[in-house]
């Protein structure tokens, strides 16, 4: 049983779309993988030059301070994601030289991304954005952080939709174990500097009942965010088959052209 379709991924899928051309879609991915390598740099920056909140714990590197969030762990991954699509779209000519490999971990990619990045928003905005937004941060701080927990959703959404790759259902057993990897981290982490990387994970805040109903919650709602965003592709394929089929029914018969 092929159950993560090794060798099934079809790469002219992630260079077409149902409503741009091809040249629109590669001209997208340029502005955003452009844009993608700004804002880390830009943060990179923004870590190495002022204080940061962690010094308290003992995280006196500003690099490892930077990979303790996921939020900028996925974002790092969205900006690969673009880099490497947009190679897609520059050799759109010659897709079949890419291995399977290649466009495996591609296409793992792809899944990660587009699962995460909805994931993100919506737990950041609803959980974790009230301190931010109260602290008197300068206007760069504010232009990384809706960068990083807002307009990354809406590029992706648009990506999803521009292009027509598709998602399994089976990768769900890829994109969780990866976010236990990070939640591992995060256990790691309270266990050498006694800080919890985000509040809703500290197994110590409540009754251990009340603990594990948050995890589990949290887990359904993981999962539940892979299946919205299962849905959007269907959407997606359902709408461009029709704009598709009433495209076609439009064109003029081939004897009068």
């Amino acid at each position: 049983m092929n159950l993560f379709h090794w060798g099934k991924f079809d790469p002219y899928l992630s260079v077409n779309s149902w409503f741009v051309s091809s040249r629109t879609l590669k001209i997208y991915r340029l502005v955003v993988a452009i844009y993608s390598w700004i804002i880390v740099i830009g943060q990179l920056l923004d870590y190495g030059l002022r204080e940061h909140s962690l010094a308290p714990y003992g995280i006196q590197n500003n690099l490892e301070c930077y990979l303790c969030y996921f939020t900028n762990l996925s974002y790092i991954g969205q900006t690969i994601y673009f880099t490497a699509a947009l190679l897609y779209s520059i050799r759109s000519n010659s897709l079949e030289k890419f291995s399977k490999l290649h466009n495996f971990l591609f296409w793992i990619l792809y899944h990660t991304v587009v699962h995460y990045h909805f994931f993100i928003v919506v737990v950041y905005w609803s959980l974790l954005s009230s301190s931010f937004i109260q602290a008197n941060n300068p206007w760069y701080i504010w232009w990384l952080n809706v960068s990083v927990h807002g307009i990354e959703f809406v590029t992706m959404l648009i990506e999803l939709f521009l292009n027509r790759q598709i998602m399994k259902k089976s990768f769900i057993f890829i994109t969780i174990p990866i976010i236990i990897l990070f939640m591992l981290e995060t256990f790691f982490i309270y266990d050498t500097h006694r800080f919890w990387v985000y509040n809703f994970l500290n197994w110590y805040s409540g009754s251990p009942e009340d603990v594990t109903l948050r995890y589990i919650g949290f887990t359904i709602f993981f999962i539940a965010c892979y299946f919205v965003v299962y849905g959007f592709h269907a959407l997606r394929d359902y709408i461009g088959r029709k704009h598709s089929k009433e495209s076609s029914d439009n064109d003029p018969p081939m004897s009068t052209v």
